[in-house]
């Protein structure tokens, strides 16, 4: 899949491989080779564009930061980092 570096793009491959794995986290670069394939001389072109969408996505709590397994805040972004989706609870009514 090559697609154009855009918020809806990004969801849109976030959600595809969120339905392939059972992983509690996803690699950003994963994101990047979903979007514009995986020539590392292109997807890791996109991987600097890509982190202020992501950034605005947590700030939104579509996404969470980790590092080392932990949630950390978008301002604390440094080095490695994974993303996991959050998921909205649900509540039921009795």
């Amino acid at each position: 899949m090559k697609t154009s570096l855009t918020p809806e793009n990004v969801r849109a491959a976030i959600r595809e491989i969120g339905k392939h794995g059972k992983e509690s986290s996803i690699d950003p670069g994963t994101i990047a080779r979903q979007l514009v394939g995986s020539d590392p001389d292109t997807w890791g072109k996109v991987m600097k564009p890509l982190r202020p969408l992501l950034v605005q996505m947590a700030k939104d709590g579509e996404i969470e930061f980790l590092r080392k397994g932990k949630p950390i805040a978008p301002e604390e972004l440094r080095g490695v980092y994974r993303l996991r989706v959050v998921e909205l609870a649900v509540a039921t009514q009795p």
